[in-house]
């Protein structure tokens, strides 16, 4: 949790007058450079150019706000991309919502593959399509990065709470 916007790239919390190398960023992942993380932290009443410049610090409850609304959005997102999402086992939400909520939606409708063997059900191929991708080799492929561990998940080879300890 980071009260103050940082770049995700270096991990550097912002300052005023300071670029991002990456995506300005804050809370639990949100990246600032989105139109709905722009309309969320107004609809906190903050002036988003003072958060995104680092002059605006967040309180525990507003980065809550913004965690909860990104989940949200993110399980929308995917809703709309896999229509029977709701009857997927939960492992596979999971990963799926965790997909959503790291690359947003419009990257993620880009795993044409990885989606259409979801739609049916085929997780272990799913998995391995996901392996194959950048973003996969970007994340971190260990057991325990991001990477690996939505392969094993959503290929059944792992359950998150083994993961997660």
């Amino acid at each position: 949790m980071r009260p103050v916007a940082y770049d995700d790239a270096t991990g550097e919390s912002l300052s005023p007058g300071m670029t991002a190398m990456g995506n300005p960023t804050i809370g639990v992942g949100l990246n600032l450079n989105t139109t709905a993380a722009r309309m969320t932290i107004a609809s906190l009443g903050l002036d988003y150019a003072k958060v995104l410049s680092g002059a605006v610090t967040l309180t525990e409850d507003e980065i809550e706000y913004l965690l909860s609304t990104s989940i949200t959005t993110a399980i929308s997102s995917v809703r709309s991309l896999v229509p029977n999402f709701d009857y997927l086992p939960d492992n596979q939400q999971l990963v799926l919502a965790d997909l959503a909520f790291d690359i947003g939606e419009a990257r993620l409708a880009e795993f044409t593959y990885v989606l259409s063997y979801v739609r049916r059900q085929l997780f272990a191929t799913a998995a391995a399509a996901l392996q194959e991708s950048k973003w996969f080799r970007q994340v971190g492929a260990g057991p325990h990065q991001r990477g690996g561990a939505d392969v094993a998940v959503l290929g059944n080879m792992a359950n998150p709470e083994d993961i997660l300890g």
